[in-house]
This record gives structure tokens, C-alpha cells and sequence, in this order.
């Protein structure tokens, strides 16, 4: 690695365990600048599947373009849309619908970044602790816009994302997204919790860690991020005065 990129990641990227907590403490609603400037100097479960699935076809595909993809990926014009809107109205709602159906308290959290592999990240939509605060395993939220007129149940049969039998399907972003989430935070299983504002229903799609699929994924991003994404970071966001570019810093998207 050229001696000026490895300054940027270790100057930008590299947390310590202390650093890694003053993240996930200052993100916890998910929605302050801090959140979205962190979260866009890494790949993040919104990303991974994206970015693996474009690196796996690559070779095979003649109008690749890993400038164009890197821009759309980690420089969206994307403000949402009634989809977005929608789930972030449902958020809490299904939060609390969770927890009144399982008994359990949902620990929210920020941005989480392991010092070990600190180019990835992940943001889940809440961890179910144990009575030390130890975290059990973790819940993914989904609200589809076809909660506003059918229960949960039924949305299972309508959205795309669900195998026959309801499970997720392994070839989707979901799935992507809740295996790094898995990996990163070292949790057996994550509760996929979808539901329907239409009678304030729920239901759990249970999503356990898949070690071969998790190790694959990483494995080709570890060649995307270093090779490609960051390289674009430093020039995309690194001024000669070597402060970040507050353009970058506004305009990310939702994770």
C-alpha cells in the first residue's frame, strides 16, 4: 500500500476499542451526521452485498464500471422515497411490538466498528442482551409498504426476498446485510422481524450465521476495499489541506 493511502486509513479508518465504543455511543439513533460520515468511510451491511455480487461478475461483465459503482455506492444523490419513509415510521413501532411479543428488552445501538477489520461496519436495528448486557443475538427491522394493507404474514408471501417456505433467501442483499452484521458482532443468530402497520403485526424470519457464506463475502471485499474504494475515498474526500470535503460529509445516504 502506497505510504500516503496507508496515513489516510490509519489516520481516518483505524479505531482503537476505546474509539470503537466513542462511535457506537455518539450513533446510537442512527441518524446523526456522525453516523453517516463514519459509516461512508467503510463497507456497511447496506453495501456488502452490492459490492460482492459486482466483484464477483466482474470479469464477466463488459460494461463494469467500479468508478461508476463505487460513486453510486458510497456517493448516493438517494434522499429516500415512500418505501424509506415508510420504515423508518415503522422502526419503532416494530421495536416495540418485538419486544412485547418475545418479553425481551431491545438494546438500540450505533455504528459498530471491530478494530480488527476496521474498513467494515454495521448498524442493526437492536440487540437482545442477557441480564449482564451481553448481547444474544440481533434483530434486522423490515417494513415493506405492503404492511399498509396486509398483515406481516402476508407480506411474507408478497415480497421478494422470501423463499417459498418464508426463509430469506441466501441471493439478496437482506441476507448480505444480516450475515456481516452476525460476523462483525460475533452472534449466532438474527431475528428478521417484518411488520405491518396495517394491524400492528409482526412476524420473525429467524437468519442464523452462515460462516462459509459470511467468510466468502469478506474475503472478496477485502481486494474491492483496498483496491478500489479506498483510493477513491482519499480522492474523493481528501482536500490538499487534507480535511475532510464537507460535500462527502452531507451528502450520504441511509444505511
Amino acid at each position: 500500500m502506497p505510504v500516503d493511502l496507508k496515513d489516510f486509513y490509519y489516520k481516518n479508518v483505524v479505531v482503537t476499542a476505546e474509539k470503537s465504543l466513542e462511535i457506537a455511543k455518539q450513533t446510537s439513533s442512527q441518524c446523526e451526521q456522525k453516523w453517516f460520515y463514519e459509516r461512508n468511510l467503510r463497507i456497511t451491511g447496506s453495501k456488502c452485498y452490492g459490492l460482492f455480487i459486482y466483484s464477483c461478475n466482474f470479469k464477466k461483465n463488459k460494461n463494469a464500471n467500479w468508478e461508476k459503482k463505487i460513486t453510486s455506492t458510497f456517493k448516493s444523490s438517494f434522499v429516500g422515497n415512500e418505501s424509506t419513509m415508510y420504515g423508518i415510521h415503522c422502526e419503532p413501532l416494530a421495536r416495540n411490538a418485538y419486544s412485547i411479543k418475545s418479553g425481551r428488552n431491545v438494546a438500540e445501538n450505533g455504528l459498530y466498528v471491530d478494530p480488527l477489520t476496521p474498513w467494515l461496519g454495521c448498524s442493526v436495528d437492536g440487540l437482545i442482551v442477557d441480564d449482564q448486557n451481553n448481547p444474544e443475538f440481533s434483530i434486522e427491522i423490515k417494513s415493506f409498504t405492503s404492511g399498509k394493507t396486509v398483515p406481516a404474514s402476508e407480506s411474507l408471501n408478497l415480497e421478494k426476498c422470501f423463499e417459498k417456505d418464508k426463509s430469506l433467501k441466501m441471493r439478496h442483499e437482506y441476507y448480505g446485510q444480516s450475515q456481516l452484521g452476525l460476523l462483525l458482532l460475533g452472534l449466532p443468530t438474527c431475528d428478521l422481524v417484518v411488520y405491518s402497520s396495517f394491524n400492528d403485526s409482526m412476524e420473525i424470519v429467524l437468519v442464523q450465521f452462515d460462516m462459509t457464506f459470511a467468510v466468502k463475502m469478506v474475503t472478496e471485499l477485502v481486494n474491492v476495499y483496498f483496491d478500489i474504494v479506498l483510493p477513491w475515498l482519499k480522492k474523493s474526500i481528501q482536500g490538499v489541506s487534507g480535511r475532510v470535503n464537507e460535500e462527502f460529509e452531507e451528502g450520504c445516504g441511509e444505511e
